[in-house]
């Protein structure tokens, strides 16, 4: 039959030794995978001002076939209600701040920021520039 006392010399659980173990291993995978999912965040928010940018340079090419000028006509733009009404867009500003500045109708810069790193699209260009920290 099964004795059901226990020797008094047997203990169940783990030595110091064994935990502290697998809190370095916790911390080394830690310390590889936040940098990654970082960058990787980091990235995403960047391709999202990529692709605003596109769609707002497509839709000030039919505001100038329509208008026969860019908007705005003249000066900076930043009230993200007023671009996407004149140019029939639904952008969002939750992780980018935008903005457009007309030169007298015949060009436009568009720019989206967040924190230190800026996109510049024109009408002339085929895809946004980064400037300051992207990746």
């Amino acid at each position: 039959m099964y004795d059901q006392h226990l020797d008094r010399n047997t203990f169940f659980g783990f030595t110091l030794v064994e935990l502290m173990v697998v809190v370095i291993i916790i911390s080394i995978l830690t310390a590889i995978a936040v940098p990654t999912y970082t960058n990787t965040r980091e990235k995403a928010i960047d391709k999202e001002a990529i692709s605003a940018l596109k769609l707002v340079r497509a839709a000030n090419k039919q505001y100038f076939a329509k208008y026969d000028h860019y908007f705005p006509l003249q000066g900076t733009i930043t009230s993200l209600s007023s671009i996407n009404n004149n140019l029939s867009l639904d952008l969002n500003n939750a992780s980018w701040s935008y903005n457009i500045t007309g030169h007298g109708g015949t060009t436009f810069t568009a720019n989206a920021g967040r924190s230190n790193r800026k996109w510049k699209v024109t009408q002339g260009s085929a895809d946004p520039n980064c400037f300051g920290t992207c990746l």
